[in-house]
């Protein structure tokens, strides 16, 4: 590179100075490009420098953040799936613990408080269980599908139910791939079974010493306790069952209430709770605040 002289004959001297500063400044600009290469070591530092390998500069760096991104996704991917992998072994684990508790307490060579201590260890091992199932990891439920915003299991009428999704989230892997990167969690851990029901109808006759929880209730999904009120038209009392635990204790609390002479009874049948009252007395029996307990216990009037 060099500054060449200029052919000046016959032109004004204003001609001359504005050619010779024009080369002048082409030269400067050609030095200071070079400069810019050789200080940051590329061969184009703005579009202008080459406009045709600028496009396909910007192409191929297109290409490489896409190709970016998918390996991103098969990384998270690839933890997500190690994380379920991981739980799903936890899981197998503790059935194995409640199969071996059930077979070590069959038959009469245990006794009952071996039996209760097993209880209490396998009403562990579903606590743990349903934990696994509302496992997060980076934000979102490993088993609730494309909800994300709530557990897919909760404990509900003395089973678990599922409130996820059978759809798994899906990610972009490749140009022309798209894969999920989770496990069907209604699948994989049986959740829309339908329910086991036995052809005998085994539910106890009814004493006060029943326990609320073994029992089927009126609409076969077990008693909700809760709130009730109970009036004879002149006198109304809430009487609150949540605490109840054998059917005595229901009757204790209606007869608690003081409601006029209503009172209640395990009936003759054995089959659930009556509730009497005096001659002239109007009596009612509803839940409060949207409960079942009324309805489940058979006394809703």
């Amino acid at each position: 590179m060099a500054i060449l002289p200029t052919n000046l004959a016959r032109v004004s001297n204003q001609l001359r100075a504005n050619t010779s500063l024009n080369q002048i400044q082409r030269t400067q600009s050609q030095l200071l490009r070079v400069q810019n290469q050789m200080t940051t070591g590329r061969k184009i530092n703005v579009p202008s420098d080459d406009p045709g390998a600028a496009t396909i500069a910007a192409q191929i760096r297109k290409t490489l953040e896409k190709r970016e991104a998918y390996a991103n996704n098969l990384r998270s991917a690839t933890n997500t799936l190690s994380e379920v992998d991981a739980t799903l072994g936890d899981m197998s684990n503790l059935i194995l613990e409640a199969e071996q508790l059930a077979s070590a307490n069959i038959g009469d060579a245990s006794t009952q408080a071996e039996r209760e201590s097993a209880a209490t260890v396998v009403k562990s091992i579903f606590s743990q269980l349903l934990t696994l199932g509302n496992k997060s990891f980076e934000g979102s439920y490993l088993f609730a599908g494309d909800k994300l915003d709530q557990p897919p299991f909760e404990e509900y009428a003395g089973g678990v139910r599922f409130l996820g999704s059978e759809t798994p989230l899906k990610n972009d892997f490749d140009e022309s791939t798209v894969g999920e990167f989770q496990v069907n969690g209604a699948s994989v851990w049986g959740a829309l079974s339908t329910r086991i029901e036995s052809s005998v109808d085994s539910s106890p006759s009814v004493t006060g010493a029943t326990r609320i929880r073994d029992l089927k209730g009126a609409s076969t999904e077990g008693v909700r306790l809760g709130v009730i009120s109970i009036s004879n038209g002149s006198t109304t009392a809430s009487v609150n069952l949540t605490d109840a635990d054998t059917m005595q204790d229901v009757v204790n609390a209606i007869n608690n209430a003081g409601v006029g002479t209503v009172t209640a009874s395990i009936n003759g049948a054995g089959d659930g709770v009556q509730i009497s009252g005096g001659a002239g007395e109007n009596l009612t029996v509803v839940d409060i605040g949207g409960g079942r307990t009324a309805r489940d216990l058979g006394i809703f009037t």
